[in-house]
């Protein structure tokens, strides 16, 4: 049936055959249909509209429940005209006109900022109609749940051993460059980035001519494999807040550049024997320093090296080894050091690489949807790079083309910029004064402080009201629940407190 929308001249409209918004009360019409629904409504509650029509559903919604947010998702490109023609839509409500818009969108309100309930609706014209709106809603907010509970036990699991490293690692900020200073420095460059997923051992023959065409970044991970034939990439990441500096202590590579998180562990600082800079993967790092940008991750090495690429305004971006799967039933390539002694969580199958299905876990999956989830926010900027997966085998990304690395490589002339003379050049970019960053430690420990205060005064319920997520704060309450106590609360801002007093410890020292 058809599912085109349809203004009599009296004004009734129609989807199909069947009556969506009734002349003169369609919003009454709207707002009896969705009051079952939203009557319990509370701030930070999510109601997704699957099919919008002209928009009167999202009106009364607004109406009814204005403290709780509402995202549009209408990828009929007709329907999505004469809705934005009504003139109905409330400023302001998110629009998504695809499944990688949704993706997207949801990632703001249900990953970084946790949304309260979450329900997804259809106006029962569209239910009735067209209920692949609904299910493909579903569906894109079951897996941005998922992403969100996976970052949420990545912070949980890994938060104190962070502040611990950057205790630790502050001093270094005066010391090492910050290549998120580089900004758009490679525009139009091509870039290869070398996980070390099990099919980076069909992929290493090609990648010995990939470093003459592209920056060949890579995972610190994959420096055994690559090393093991020959191949030093130009760039290699760290990212890990737990020792992994044996992953670069086997190959001798005098040319390549380490770039290491801020609040990795310190060893990745000084067992490296090369050239050195370092990038922040923590918001309320970057936004304490006041200097360099935040480098988005989605909690894997590879993701932070994606970001790293954008920024600097390369294109194509290339994925090699990036499986997220257990291809031929293993984890890693071959040569990459430990990994394998890893045991085997719950697994389940998704789309492969090619076609067909292979197996991933929960936690490779949410590496896929935040992959999914920049390749969306990508295609909202002017000339967004081109996104192409060559890895060999492993789960399918959404919104990257796959094609083989050897006809990726062979489109691509030799590039004639001289990626180690220009990675010696760091050295010249500004660093932060240690007068200046005393300041910044001291300003956000006399915020922790008041906000402590304010804790012990208000309460959690609502402090957290007050608090800025981006902040240090906010990173601290991220992750507790809603059912949390005020000790909880307080413990957290007592860590953040005493990991700013090793920071200054570390940077006098």
């Amino acid at each position: 049936m058809s599912c085109e929308l349809h203004i009599t001249s009296q004004g009734d409209c129609y989807l199909g055959g069947k009556l969506l918004h009734p002349a003169g009360s369609a919003k009454e019409q709207a707002a009896r249909e969705l009051q079952p629904l939203l009557h319990r409504a509370e701030p930070g509650d999510l109601l997704i509209l699957a099919g919008a029509g002209l928009g009167w559903h999202a009106l009364a919604a607004h109406e009814l429940a204005p403290q709780m947010n509402t995202v549009v998702y209408e990828p009929d490109r007709e329907r999505l005209g004469l809705l934005k023609d009504s003139g109905v839509l409330p400023a302001g409500i998110p629009l998504a006109a695809s499944r990688a818009e949704l993706a997207a969108c949801l990632g703001g309100f249900v990953v970084y900022e946790r949304a309260g309930w979450v329900t997804v609706f259809s106006p029962p014209a569209f239910g009735e109609l067209c209920p692949e709106l609904g299910r493909e809603a579903k569906q894109e907010l079951d897996q941005a749940i998922l992403r969100g509970q996976v970052d949420r036990a990545n912070l949980r699991a890994k938060k104190r051993l962070w502040l611990e490293n950057l205790s630790n690692n502050f001093k270094y900020i005066l010391e090492f460059p910050d290549l998120g200073l580089l900004g758009n420095a490679m525009a139009g460059v091509p870039a290869v980035i070398v996980g070390a997923g099990p099919s980076l051992d069909q992929s290493l023959p090609d990648l010995k001519e990939a470093d003459r065409k592209a920056l060949l970044m890579s995972a610190a991970s994959a420096l055994g494999p690559m090393g093991n034939v020959g191949i030093e990439p130009h760039l290699t990441l760290a990212l890990e807040g737990k020792d992994e500096s044996r992953q670069f202590e086997q190959s001798a590579f005098d040319k390549c550049l380490l770039a290491a998180s801020s609040c990795s562990h310190p060893n990745h600082f000084s067992k490296w024997n090369g050239a050195l800079g370092l990038f922040h993967s923590l918001p309320w790092l970057a936004g304490l320093l006041g200097f360099g940008p935040h480098i988005p991750s989605g909690g894997h090495v590879t993701s932070a090296a994606f970001s790293l690429a954008c920024l600097w305004g390369c294109d194509p971006i290339i994925l090699v080894g990036q499986d997220l799967a257990y291809s031929r039933g293993r984890m890693h390539a071959a040569g990459r050091p430990g990994g394998e002694d890893y045991e085997k969580p719950e697994t389940f199958w998704v789309e492969a690489i090619g076609g067909g299905i292979t197996e991933t876990s929960v936690v490779m999956q949410g590496y896929t949807n935040w992959y999914r989830e920049a390749a969306a926010y990508l295609q909202t900027r002017p000339n967004p790079p081109r996104l192409i997966n060559a890895s060999a085998q492993g789960a399918r990304l959404p919104e990257f083309e796959e094609i083989p690395l050897g006809r990726v490589l062979d489109s691509l002339q030799e590039y004639p910029l001289d990626f180690e003379r220009y990675f010696a050049g760091i050295k010249y970019l500004p660093k932060p004064k240690a007068s200046y960053l005393a300041m910044r430690l001291a300003r956000c420990a006399a915020e922790t402080d008041r906000g402590l205060n304010a804790l012990n005064k208000q309460g959690i319920e609502e402090f957290r009201k007050s608090v800025d997520p981006l902040s240090a704060i906010g990173f601290m309450l991220s992750d507790l629940p809603r059912s949390a106590k005020d000790q909880e609360a307080a413990y957290m801002i007592s860590m953040l407190g005493r990991s700013l007093r090793g920071m200054a410890e570390g940077l006098h020292g």
